[in-house]
């Protein structure tokens, strides 16, 4: 274990891999103090692990999305970006990607772009109709 990024952080590299899906669990004692000299008000934790993920293989998860699901401030002229947790074939998104106007029932023209490989930008060709849903 060792203390890095000026004190600010604690890492610990384990001998051997973690199995998957181990229990990790980790506690300071009393004596451990921050950079400031105080004690920690919460002193252990724990995680789980997972296996590795192939990414030839693994299917791409959305890891978020903007504006929120949901969101009712969103702007008429505003973008929605989805971001994936691996990156995307650009060549795959065209005629496969849509946005629903519920009000109108109908797809919404838009326009598709990639900010980043793992980032999908929807673009309406027009302004969004102010009363969702979408």
């Amino acid at each position: 274990m060792q203390s890095v990024a000026g004190g600010y952080e604690v890492q610990f590299t384990p001998s051997t891999p973690f199995p998957n899906s181990a229990v990790v669990q980790w506690f300071f004692s009393a004596n451990v103090l921050d950079v400031n000299g105080d004690a920690f008000t919460a002193n252990t934790g724990y995680f789980y692990t997972v296996a590795a993920v192939n990414p030839a293989t693994a299917a791409p998860q959305i890891i978020a999305i903007s504006p929120a699901s949901g969101t009712s401030s969103m702007p008429t002229n505003g973008e929605i970006d989805i971001e994936y947790s691996l990156p995307i074939d650009p060549t795959t998104l065209s005629g496969n990607v849509f946005v629903y106007d519920a009000n109108a029932s109908a797809d919404l023209p838009i326009t598709i772009t990639q900010p980043s490989p793992e980032i999908v930008r929807l673009t309406p060709n027009s302004s969004l109709n102010p009363v969702p849903p979408y």
